[in-house]
């Protein structure tokens, strides 16, 4: 199946193009225009969706080498986000739809981030913790299946550990840095613990393992 997926939950605008849980291609534009009033303005972001939407859907389709008429259902962000932003990425879908008389799928915004992981890994065993870094949204989550997580807050219950979060994000330049930071500085400290068998990628293994124990679980980690 051919699934055109669609993200404007924030200040980037996004086009994909997935084959059989492949993914063909991958089409991101960032709004820097953000960067001279220190945030996100809701406004302007919606406003950059719309410009960009039908040329990243163009480029999208030719480096995936697929054709409009090929694509067999839209996948597209419904929430969590700014609500104009959503309902330019959703209006655009839906429109699509029309046209192609295909279906539309909402997606949101934060589970998606989960899912993702099976893209990448698919060989994951549940169960699993994910740390799930996207704007606002830092959390814990325990994945025992699919439609099946567990929000855990643990990181809002440690002030030590979440004033280093926000001394990473605190050092971005512009608008959506914060969180290549963080993913950078997570990749740079790989531990593995061998009491438990688990590997642990994270900001600082000590708060993962303390979510760990909490949770009750001595299961792999993937962020």
């Amino acid at each position: 199946m051919i699934v055109l997926g669609i993200e404007t939950s924030c200040d980037e605008t996004a086009v994909s193009i997935c084959k059989n849980g492949n993914i063909l291609s991958n089409v991101i534009s960032s709004q820097i225009v953000h960067a001279d009033f220190g945030g996100v303005v809701p406004e302007i972001a919606s406003r950059e969706h719309e410009k960009m939407l039908n040329n990243i859907t163009i480029k999208a389709l030719s480096d995936a080498s697929i054709r409009l008429n090929q694509i067999q259902g839209i996948a597209v962000t419904n929430g969590p986000g700014l609500a104009g932003s959503l309902l330019t990425g959703v209006s655009f879908a839906k429109g699509l739809s029309l046209g192609l008389g295909i279906k539309v799928i909402p997606i949101n915004h934060l589970e998606a981030h989960i899912i993702a992981n099976l893209l990448e890994e698919p060989n994951i065993e549940f169960p699993f913790i994910c740390l799930l870094v996207s704007g606002g949204h830092t959390q814990l989550w325990l994945i025992n299946k699919l439609d099946s997580y567990i929000s855990n807050h643990f990181v809002n219950n440690v002030p030590h550990y979440l004033s280093q979060l926000k001394f990473i994000v605190s050092g971005s330049t512009h608008v959506g840095e914060g969180e290549h930071k963080i993913f950078s500085f997570i990749r740079q400290n790989n531990h593995y613990h061998s009491n438990t068998n688990t590997f642990i990628y994270g900001l600082d293994s000590d708060l993962i393992m303390l979510c760990l124990n909490h949770l009750n679980i001595s299961k792999h980690i993937y962020l």
